[in-house]
C-alpha cells in the first residue's frame, strides 16, 4: 500500500508530502508490516517519526485482537 501524506505548516521546514509504503508480508503465525517513509519533512525528528509510526502499528494490532 502506497500512501501519500501532506504535512501543512507555515515552516517549511515541517511542510511537505511524504510518501510512506506499507509492505504486508505473511511470517509464520501472522503478519510482518513494513513501512518505509520517503521524503519526510527535514525538521520531523526520526525518533517521534519511529514513535508516530511503532504507535500506528500498535493500534492496527490490537483493532485486530
Amino acid at each position: 500500500m502506497v500512501e501519500a501524506i501532506s504535512f501543512e505548516s507555515n515552516d517549511p521546514d515541517f511542510a511537505g508530502t511524504m510518501t510512506l509504503t506499507m509492505t504486508l508480508r505473511p511470517v509464520t503465525g501472522g503478519t510482518k508490516v513494513s513501512f518505509l517513509a520517503e521524503n519526510v519533512p527535514p525538521c520531523i525528528k526520526l525518533e517521534d517519526h519511529r514513535e508516530g509510526m511503532e504507535s500506528s502499528l500498535k493500534n492496527l494490532a490490537n483493532l485486530l485482537k
